[in-house]
């Protein structure tokens, strides 16, 4: 398997829960340095999977409110036309 990485800017919005994704948060950083690719990687501390959903039982505010400043901020820094 061939793995590529694309000069685009990437934004991470990851939960901080044991799972396989968080151990390759380290290689997925020196990947994107080593590319120079433009990127941020967010762990929300107490947040769990979908904790952007307001209307499931795992919906976290802060956590929420956070992801969501953090990203439409990237995307008027670079996506805006």
């Amino acid at each position: 398997m061939t793995k590529t990485i694309h000069q685009r800017p990437s934004i991470c919005n990851l939960i901080h829960a044991p799972i396989s994704i968080n151990a390759g948060i380290p290689a997925i950083r020196e990947a994107m340095q080593r590319a120079n690719v433009v990127h941020e990687i967010h762990i929300y501390p107490g947040a769990d999977h979908a904790f952007f959903n307001d209307t499931g039982q795992r919906y976290t505010p802060a956590a929420a409110r956070a992801a969501w400043e953090r990203t439409t901020t990237w995307f008027q820094r670079y996506l805006k036309s």
